[in-house]
């Protein structure tokens, strides 16, 4: 409900700001088909308040507000982007947020491209659509039909590409484009659904009127608001776990010592194949979504190598992870440490013989081998994509 109550105060404000940045590019008429169409399942009130809201926007003057006024205004608009990129984050299990600067750019970027995005692509359809040519195929079967059916469709695919560049750009996590397209195309037509049905309920809702009077039209934008947000907030879920399919097992957010060292062994490996490949050194997010294990899995991962000086952190924004060492300094026993516990006094002596045994086992397998071995070892497999060592929870 948080997002429902930030959303409210600050649509005004924040339509204010892209209403006066879209103005300058002569864009801005986007804005009310835009709000028509998140407020359409409101029923007939739905035009009333569209119209009131643009006359707000149109009415706040943001060159006429001062200084003041004008960072009350922006911290209005970036406290709700921020707020839905904390939610994000939380979905995708990223505890670090942009910096000021970087979130000031970004979120600029999301508030003018959004709607641009939608302008676009519903000018472009109406345009095609409305072509003489186009009219005129329209007579024809089975030619109509298909028409008719893309003109029912494409609502469903702006939505999907809106939703998917939400998805993609507002979590500080690297977002693979298919789990983006996955989480967007439920969204969009839950988005389409849930507005029919949302629909269908408001004209049954004449107990509202009854009631609130003049309010009912307000109790319904909270209501619907909710509905929204909890279908992007769904959709965002949905990307994460097509993204880390791993993370949908059961005790997936328990880790045994197996599983540490399979993450610090993956993710090693993915830097030194960077490293290997000539390319630049990547950071945490990017090289989460390559070896497929979530941000949060990963971190502990992180600061046991950099512990142990084989991962140093770079001074870039956000920071990026390259080797401390040259893969040929680098043993697979260093990185896979023992997982039995050493032998105490009190041991039995047959179980420290036992230990004894795996610990030399373990050091003649892994003692002379390196990460260039590993490397050289993928190379002679011929792994066209490089993978990283295979997950032991992955299926299949």
């Amino acid at each position: 409900m948080s997002l429902v109550y930030t959303t409210l105060l600050s649509l005004v404000p924040l339509l204010a700001l892209a209403f006066s940045i879209l103005k300058a590019f002569g864009a801005h008429n986007v804005a009310e088909p835009l709000i028509a169409q998140l407020l359409a399942p409101l029923g007939p009130q739905s035009a009333e308040l569209t119209e009131r809201i643009i006359g707000f926007v149109e009415n706040m003057k943001v060159g006429v507000l001062g200084s003041v006024g004008l960072g009350f205004l922006l911290y209005t608009v970036v406290s709700l982007i921020q707020k839905i990129e904390r939610a994000f984050n939380q979905i995708w299990r990223v505890s670090e947020a942009r910096s000021l600067a970087r979130s000031f750019n970004d979120y600029l970027v999301v508030v003018l491209l959004a709607p641009v995005l939608y302008l676009v692509a519903t000018g472009v359809f109406a345009s095609v659509m409305g072509a003489e040519v186009v009219r005129g195929l329209s007579d024809w079967q089975p030619l109509g039909m298909a028409l008719s059916l893309i003109t029912r469709v494409a609502p469903l695919v702006v939505f999907t590409a809106i939703f998917s560049f939400i998805y993609i750009y507002l979590p500080n996590t690297h977002v693979r484009w298919h789990a983006a397209l996955c989480g967007a195309l439920f969204a969009a037509l839950a988005w389409l659904v849930g507005g029919q049905a949302f629909a269908f309920f408001v004209a049954g809702s004449t107990n509202y009127d009854a009631i609130y009077s003049g309010f009912a039209i307000l109790i319904l934008l909270l209501i619907w608001l909710n509905v929204v947000w909890t279908i992007l907030l769904v959709g965002a879920q949905i990307a994460f776990y097509v993204q880390y399919p791993a993370a949908t097992l059961p005790g997936a957010g328990e880790l045994d010592e197996s599983d540490a060292e399979y993450h610090a062994l993956a993710l090693l490996h993915a830097v030194a194949r960077r490293h290997h490949d000539g390319l630049a050194p990547a950071g945490l997010e990017t090289l989460a979504s390559t070896i497929g294990i979530p941000v949060a899995s990963l971190r502990n991962a992180v600061r046991w190598l950099i512990a142990q000086d084989l991962l140093v952190r770079s001074t870039d924004d956000p920071p990026r992870l390259v080797l401390a060492r040259a893969p040929e300094q680098i043993t697979l026993e260093t990185i896979l440490t023992p997982t039995v516990t050493p032998a105490s006094s009190r041991t039995p002596p047959a179980i420290r013989s036992l230990i004894r045994q795996l610990g030399e086992a373990r050091h003649a397998v892994l003692g002379k081998q390196t990460l260039a071995d590993l490397l050289r070892h993928e190379a002679s497999l011929g792994d066209p994509d490089h993978a990283s060592p295979q997950d032991p929870h992955a299926v299949g």
